[in-house]
C-alpha cells in the first residue's frame, strides 16, 4: 500500500514537472513575441502574407509538438481522434504557409475553429489546458497584429473575438461546474 503511494506521488511529480516545462516553453514564446514582435506590429502589411508567416509558423510548431505528445500520451479512442484531426490541421497549415496557398489556410481556419469548439465541449482534464493555450494565443497574436492569422490578408473581425469569448466562458463554466479543477492537470 506505502509503495502504491510513493507510485503515486512520483507519477504525480512526473507530470508536473513534464507541465512545468511546458509552461516554460510558452513564457518563452510570449517573452519572444512581447519583445521581438510587438515593435513591428504597426508595420506589417496585412496583404502580404511573408509578414506574418514566421511567427505563424513558430506558433504552428509548438502547437503540433504539444499536440503530439498529448495525442501519444491519450488514452481516449475520442480524445485521440480529435487531437488527430488537430495534428491534420497543423500539418496541414505548416505546408499552406510554406506554399503560401491563401485559400487552404480560410478552410484551415474554420476546420480550427470546429475542432476547437468540439474541444470545449468534450475535452477535459490536461486536453482542456490544451484547448485554453490554443484559445488565448489566438487572443494574443489578433492582439499583437489586429489579424487573424488564418486570415492574414484582412482586418480582425469582432466575431473572431466574440467566439473567442463564448469558448472561454463555456470552458470556465465547464471547469466550475462540473467540478473538473481537480483534476484539470491529469491525464
Amino acid at each position: 500500500m506505502n509503495f502504491k503511494n510513493q507510485l503515486n506521488q512520483l507519477n504525480q511529480l512526473n507530470q508536473l514537472n513534464q507541465l512545468n516545462q511546458l509552461n516554460q516553453l510558452n513564457q518563452y514564446i510570449l517573452i519572444y513575441i512581447m519583445e521581438n514582435v510587438r515593435e513591428n506590429s504597426n508595420n506589417i502589411d496585412t496583404n502580404n502574407l511573408n509578414e506574418i508567416s514566421k511567427p505563424f509558423l513558430l506558433l504552428t510548431l509548438i502547437t503540433l509538438i504539444i499536440n503530439l505528445y498529448l495525442f501519444l500520451r491519450c488514452k481516449e479512442d475520442s480524445i485521440k481522434l480529435l487531437l488527430f484531426g488537430g495534428l491534420l490541421i497543423e500539418i496541414s497549415t505548416i505546408y499552406s504557409i510554406i506554399k503560401e496557398n491563401q485559400e487552404i489556410l480560410t478552410i484551415l481556419d474554420q476546420c480550427f475553429l470546429i475542432i476547437t469548439l468540439i474541444g470545449c465541449v468534450f475535452f477535459d482534464k490536461i486536453y482542456l489546458c490544451f484547448i485554453v493555450y490554443l484559445i488565448l494565443t489566438a487572443f494574443i497574436t489578433r492582439e499583437i497584429y489586429n489579424v487573424c492569422f488564418f486570415t492574414s490578408y484582412a482586418p480582425k473581425e469582432l466575431n473572431g473575438t466574440l467566439t473567442i469569448f463564448i469558448m472561454i466562458i463555456m470552458i470556465l463554466m465547464r471547469i466550475f461546474f462540473q467540478k473538473l479543477y481537480p483534476n484539470l492537470l491529469k491525464f
